[in-house]
């Protein structure tokens, strides 16, 4: 059997990789081709297209990108064509998995399609192609299950990856603060220098900043060239490694905000666009809240720090109360309900098997 996997993003390639892991323990007979970075490589299977080059954030972004896209898609197409898959997946990055899904759709290839288009954030209008284009889907979050069937889409949920493994290594809390400024470069460049100015408020901390696979050291060194402070480290450690030791993360909206909860670090959450990005989000998003674990709870539990709130002063003004214990106690406890609400046992298993079938 031949299956055609796109994980172009750094967390879907994760998240690919402990699926195909699965999967040749199920079938010893399977042959891969995939998108992916490092951890697919790890996987020992063929990549063809590298996840550093298809990395795209940000409304304006996917407008300015618009012909890198489009031309993705069309090696995309030559490529599923020459390989001939029985199966294709398609993981997260809903701007050239939706096209794909049509294609192969109508090259009679089953498609199946793990972590969805966010239909319940904006652009419920996709959930249309999904119906149409889609044989299996496998969602992250309960209440998705829920809004695909309410389309008459079945949606399938194992539990969140994140949560399928309890994190083994007991957490040995140090004089240490996370900053984690997310997996692409616009995000980097946008958000680590926010972080950096409190820096030398808190000398008695290190500041670990997690290196995405994506970026070069170098491109991380030029920006903290312009901080003085001598408590900054660059670290290429595991994310959840790295927060196993943490007494607080500042943390870029996104998957990282669930590792935390994982790790049980109390958090702030943080996020910085271009103008023009940050204006065509209030327009389309549909939600009250942007962090993860906001949305899960419905509530604020953690902290956000959004556009021109992401500034000095109540950076250091929450990351002080992170470092308070009563404040953080609180925080964790609420993490509690999102390990409840998302933890199941081989998520990544369950989802192989139903791919195989």
């Amino acid at each position: 059997m031949r299956i055609y996997i796109i994980a172009a993003e750094p967390s879907s390639d994760y998240i690919a990789s402990k699926l195909i892991s699965q999967m040749k323990v199920l079938n010893k007979n399977l042959t891969f081709r995939a998108w992916g970075g490092k951890n697919l490589e790890k996987q020992d299977i063929q990549i063809v297209v590298n996840n550093r080059q298809t990395s795209i954030m940000g409304f304006s972004s996917i407008i300015r990108n618009f012909k890198i896209v489009s031309n993705q898609f069309k090696f995309c197409k030559r490529d599923i064509l020459a390989f001939n898959p029985d199966k294709i997946v398609l993981i997260d990055y809903a701007g050239l998995n939706l096209r794909v899904a049509k294609f192969a759709k109508n090259k009679n290839i089953e498609v199946s399609y793990y972590i969805p288009p966010k239909i319940w954030a904006w652009n419920k209008r996709r959930v249309y192609r999904i119906k149409k284009y889609v044989d299996k889907l496998y969602v992250i979050f309960p209440f998705e299950k829920d809004i695909y069937n309410s389309y008459g889409i079945k949606a399938n949920y194992f539990g969140n990856p994140i949560f399928e493994n309890k994190y083994e290594n007991e957490k040995l809390e140090e004089n240490v603060i996370a900053l984690l400024p997310g997996s692409r470069s616009q995000e980097v460049n946008k958000i680590l220098p926010e972080m950096l100015k409190i820096v030398h408020q808190f000398s008695s901390y290190n500041f670990i900043i997690v290196k995405s696979s994506n970026i070069c050291k170098s491109h991380y060194d030029k920006l903290i060239r312009k901080n003085s402070s001598k408590n900054i480290f660059i670290s290429k450690e595991p994310t959840l490694e790295i927060l196993g030791k943490s007494k607080a993360a500042i943390v870029t909206s996104g998957t990282a905000t669930l590792e935390a909860v994982k790790m049980n670090v109390p958090q702030v959450v943080c996020y910085k666009t271009s103008k023009l990005n940050f204006y065509l989000a209030k327009v389309l998003l549909k939600i009250k809240y942007i962090s993860l674990v906001n949305i899960l709870l419905n509530k604020q539990c953690v902290k956000e720090l959004i556009q021109n709130n992401l500034n000095p002063k109540k950076l250091s003004f929450e990351l002080n109360r992170l470092i308070d214990s009563n404040y953080s106690k609180k925080m964790v406890l609420d993490y509690k309900k999102i390990h409840d609400l998302l933890y199941q046992k081989n998520t990544s298993k369950k989802i192989a098997t139903d791919i195989l079938s």
